[in-house]
């Protein structure tokens, strides 16, 4: 019975501690928060709620740390990783906020940003082989059926729709990673074939 309550005081006695680490690393937690999330959109007063979720988490998980003297990395580290994860999720979820307004379709900076976009999607198609380009043009665009693009093509239709389907890919990656300067690429690419 001894060895019960021996062992129960020296769990009581960590957690106290545990809790007496957390309370001082406030500021810490505070301050990674800070660090991480209000480079990355997020204002001031959500440092209240990050670092109330810090505390819940590390005290939910309190038990998993058996040295008092661990605590702080535990903590430092609990607060980066969940400060990752509320960056992660607020890029994966849009807000109200973040949706513009009605716009109307035809002012002249709407014109002037579809032919902007339309330039940048057919600079990233030229930047791509032969086959992808037609598969993205002839089902995306001319919204041909795979069966027959991929039979024109001499392609399995489920190749045909992994090809098309990585070759979407590849063309938001283009665009996203060189924007603008893909069309001077593409300018390129078509005089070096000319």
């Amino acid at each position: 019975m001894s060895n019960v309550t021996d062992h129960r005081e020296r769990a009581y006695g960590l957690n106290v501690k545990m809790e007496q680490v957390l309370l001082e690393r406030q500021e810490t937690i505070r301050r990674i928060g800070g660090a991480k999330l209000l480079r990355n959109g997020f204002v001031v007063n959500d440092l209240d709620g990050f670092v109330q979720e810090v505390n819940v988490r590390v005290l939910e998980n309190i038990h998993k740390v058996r040295d008092a003297a661990k605590a702080p990395a535990y903590i430092d580290t609990t607060a980066r990783n969940l400060a990752k994860n509320w960056i992660r999720n607020r890029r994966e979820t849009i807000r109200a906020e973040d949706i513009p307004e009605k716009v109307d379709p035809d002012t002249p900076l709407t014109i002037l940003l579809r032919k902007e976009r339309r330039e940048l999607f057919y600079a990233a198609l030229e930047m791509l082989d032969p086959i992808d380009r037609e598969l993205i043009l002839s089902v995306h665009i001319q919204e041909e059926p795979y069966a027959v693009v991929a039979e024109r093509l001499g392609l399995k239709v489920t190749t045909a729709r992994s090809r098309a389907s990585r070759a979407v890919e590849r063309v938001k990656k283009l665009i996203k990673q060189h924007g603008r300067a893909l069309i001077a690429m593409a300018e390129r690419k078509k005089g070096s074939k000319s």
